[in-house]
């Protein structure tokens, strides 16, 4: 600043060289507002400016400290005109070996007739689409950054309020006053104090970015100017510990206003209020019709400011500790309409709610919680009744993808599901981990487990597992290979090649049935020794091996895997217990294609 005073110290001098004395009076105004600037005596120089200038350039006692910034040229100073009328004058200087030129802008006081500053403006070259700004207006735009952390820095609510633009303000204004304390002391404990402050401002119109770097992080304010006064639109912390970063202000407080309302209407049951701050399926299937008072939340104090967010990309986390579990608010921030205003507020859902067992480890989804018994009921009351449309439409994608789906012309009552047996699951426990829930029950004389999985915010039945000892205990698992079976059996049964050949291998195939126009008769009948009793199931990667019946009457099929799903290689055909009682059915049938051959013609089916 010294540089500046000496700078303008020598205007007078100048002016009476090279105008004569005939411009004195604007030269004695000028030296005594330097000689006031060089000895920093900010009450001198409000009495030497206008109000306008006062307003915009020294409405702050620390406003000299903030004018060091702005790296006004220095040099000798010489008067190259000035022109005006007895009202306002404009004087226009070169200062230093490079000539820069600087406009002071004086206007008269009509009451006293003294001269005042007015503004200051320094002539510069800008790049395309940028303003030379006056000394008021980069000031005035200064200043207000001082002015948006001091009232966060204090965490004074109205004067958070009042420097925020009115969206921001609006998201401010709504929080719990803890939760909003909190959120000051995040974003003003990475700045440095005000004395050291040295923000780096870019603007252009009525926008602008202040970046102000501090100890632990650099604090960045989006700055709009409205009503001819500049205020924060948002603020964000780029802090240089991991975890401390501050994205947005706008979204940390939409996050946190719509989880305190989730969680109030939900310990009242206000579901009006939950249909609006919960994603549509997340309402519609988890909380519209069920008894939210069957799975409570724990008394959290939210409104206290007791809680942590993390924020990953469009979505975020609140957390909560509580004494022996942790509660998980997940939330997903919506877009924004393409007719909504710029400055239209981040929207922010609850996606679900999770609650942690900080010494089980369990995950207890909200979702689950509230609708996975529900979900295990219509899913075994549909497989009791057979009833496949209700079956698949309860089951997820992996399930019916690897059994509903692959049914063709079976039914549910051509597939081994005996030990379902017709009764009311009775719950004995339920175990929740994350996305996947298991209900054990009894159901029957066999104890089952209900696999339910989420998928796509539903939770659907994945599988079902029972007590085995020969076979896998995933009934998904089991059915996966005896429905290529049962296939392949009713493809006999109907006497149909086309239906054989599409559960069967492709070496089946192009050995046997693409030329066996029909299927022959066989001693040993393949549909009697298929409809045997399920005895065993042995799964290696990329085949299976099922045993069927026993050594009287039965059969055993080899599959393989193709095009990820089980296809039928081989059946051994089983009448019984001599080995003249037993027949591999591919080289039977590739025998009759050999005879086929040999005579021209093929036998027909009786």
């Amino acid at each position: 600043m010294k540089r500046i005073a000496s700078s303008l110290m020598l205007f007078g001098w100048w002016i009476c060289c090279g105008l004569g004395c005939a411009h004195m009076v604007e030269t004695e105004t000028v030296t005594a507002f330097a000689e006031s600037l060089r000895k920093s005596d900010i009450e001198k120089l409000r009495e030497q400016s206008s109000p306008t200038f006062n307003s915009n350039v020294l409405r702050r006692d620390d406003a000299i400290e903030a004018m060091k910034q702005l790296n006004l040229p220095t040099g000798e100073m010489k008067v190259v005109e000035v022109k005006g009328d007895d009202n306002a004058k404009e004087v226009e200087v070169e200062i230093g070996e490079r000539k820069s030129k600087m406009l002071f802008k004086l206007v008269r006081n009509p009451d006293t007739k003294q001269w005042l500053v007015d503004d200051i403006q320094v002539k510069r070259k800008m790049k395309g689409g940028r303003v030379n700004q006056t000394l008021a207006e980069q000031m005035d735009l200064m200043l207000s950054v001082r002015d948006i952390l001091d009232a966060w820095q204090t965490s004074k609510r109205d004067s958070i309020l009042d420097s925020s633009t009115k969206p921001l303000a609006q998201a401010l204004g709504e929080l719990p006053p803890a939760c909003l304390t909190k959120l000051a002391k995040r974003v003003a404990g990475t700045s440095s104090g005000r004395k050291d402050l040295r923000p780096v401002i870019e603007g252009h119109g009525d926008d602008a970015i202040a970046r102000v770097p501090g100890a632990q992080g650099d604090l960045y304010i989006t700055m709009r100017k409205v009503d001819d006064r500049w205020k924060a639109h948002d603020l964000h912390v780029q802090s240089r510990r991991d975890g401390d970063h501050v994205p947005s202000v706008r979204k940390l407080a939409a996050i946190t206003l719509t989880s305190v309302k989730f969680y109030e209407a939900y310990s009242s049951q206000d579901r009006e209020t939950l249909s609006k701050v919960c994603i549509a399926p997340f309402f519609d299937r988890a909380l519209k019709a069920a008894d939210l008072s069957s799975a409570p939340l724990p008394e959290l104090r939210l409104r206290e400011g007791d809680y942590e967010i993390r924020m990953q990309a469009t979505r975020a986390l609140v957390l909560v500790k509580h004494p022996e579990e942790m509660i998980q608010f997940g939330l997903v921030e919506q877009p924004l309409d393409e007719l909504a205003d710029k400055g239209a507020l981040p929207v922010y859902l609850v996606e679900d709610v999770s609650i942690f067992g900080l010494d089980k480890g369990e995950e207890r989804r909200l979702s689950a919680m509230l609708t996975s018994h529900a979900v295990m009921h219509v899913f075994s009351e549909a497989l009791i009744a057979r009833d496949l449309k209700t079956v698949q439409f309860s089951s997820t994608q992996d399930f019916n993808k690897r059994v509903w789906q692959r049914l063709g012309a079976l039914t549910l009552a051509d597939l081994p599901l005996e030990q379902i047996e017709p009764e009311v699951p009775q719950v004995l426990h339920t175990s929740y981990k994350g996305p996947i829930t298991e209900i054990t029950v009894n159901q029957g004389r066999t104890p089952l487990t209900y696999v339910l999985r989420e998928q796509n915010g539903n939770l659907l039945v994945d599988d079902i597992e029972t007590p085995a000892l020969n076979r896998p205990e995933s009934l998904k698992a089991t059915l996966e290979v005896m429905v290529p079976i049962r296939n392949f059996t009713l493809g006999f049964h109907v006497r149909k090649t086309k239906q054989v050949m599409e559960v069967a291998s492709r070496d089946f195939n192009r050995m046997v049935f693409s030329q066996l126009p029909e299927l022959p008769p066989l001693e040993i009948s393949p549909v009697q020794c298929l409809r045997a009793p399920l005895t065993k199931i042995i799964l290696h990667p990329e085949r299976a091996i099922v045993t069927l019946g026993d050594d009287n009457r039965g059969a055993k099929v080899f599959l393989v895997v193709e095009q990820e799903r089980y296809v039928v290689d081989d059946v051994v055909l089983i009448a019984g217990p001599a080995e003249s009682q037993r027949a591999g059915l591919k080289q039977v049938l590739r025998a009759q294609v050999m005879a086929n051959s040999s005579v021209g013609s093929a036998p027909a089916v009786p």
